[in-house]
């Protein structure tokens, strides 16, 4: 092999292993592009795998949960969904349990697409929703579910200025689990829809089951009647202090 050709793989597979969702193919030299095509062949294959496996990881945490079916139908998560707490410096992960004062502010959010080729259409719009399926409690859920937080427009700080934007439909509302009920789950649900039916976005008519008067009713009778798509989702449990 040549000194420069051991140099060149050497320093992909480097840069690779640093960089696992990364997908870089320039060619080795005038003179040889069979390894560049092997690489990048062997670099789509694992960013595919590696996607998937997110994709397994959220749905999989979603559904040990309950979060499907009890709030949503089963999906195939198409974006992450990164929610911080900035008063407090708290970052939700999957299942994390927090405190209520920890969560009183409202948060701010970003989504990544699991795949590449998402996120690309302009002619989609996002919202946003904070859902609790366990009001008054998990055992006895006469209120559920509870709507926190409804915002239409939803806007990726990757691009809008470094800020999460939208037009919020329902303001946000703390958590505030009645004493003796234990963990509740509190759930963030990204949703896609047609940009021209943003502007008919509307709040539910009340926060208790959504409004529409049945245990268990909320997101997903909310998304259908507004021709939304569940794409993301994240959660944490909180309970009364």
């Amino acid at each position: 092999m040549r000194p420069s050709l051991r140099r060149w793989v050497v320093l992909s597979v480097v840069n690779y292993a640093a960089k696992p969702r990364s997908v870089v193919c320039s060619a080795l030299s005038a003179h040889s592009t069979v390894v560049p095509q092997l690489l990048c062949q062997q670099r789509s294959h694992s960013t595919k795998v590696f996607e998937s496996k997110m994709a397994a990881s959220t749905r999989e945490a979603l559904r040990s949960n309950a979060i499907i079916p009890d709030v949503l139908d089963d999906f195939e998560p198409k974006y992450t969904l990164k929610v911080t707490y900035p008063s407090t410096k708290t970052e939700i992960n999957l299942g994390d349990r927090i405190s209520t004062k920890q969560a009183h502010d409202p948060p701010v959010y970003e989504f990544h697409p699991v795949s590449p080729t998402e996120g690309t259409e302009p002619n989609k719009a996002y919202s946003l929703v904070l859902t609790d399926p366990d009001a008054k409690s998990r055992q006895e859920p006469i209120w559920s579910e509870f709507c926190h937080w409804v915002v239409g427009n939803a806007s990726n700080p990757r691009t809008s200025g470094g800020k999460s934007g939208g037009t919020s439909l329902e303001k946000y509302m703390p958590p505030s689990p009645p004493p003796g009920t234990g963990d509740h789950r509190y759930v963030f649900v990204l949703l896609k829809g047609d940009a021209s039916n943003v502007g008919k976005l509307k709040a539910p008519k009340e926060r208790k089951q959504w409004g529409y008067g049945k245990q268990r009713h909320g997101v997903r009778q909310w998304a259908s009647e507004h021709g939304l798509e569940v794409v993301g989702a994240n959660f944490f449990f909180a309970q009364h202090e």
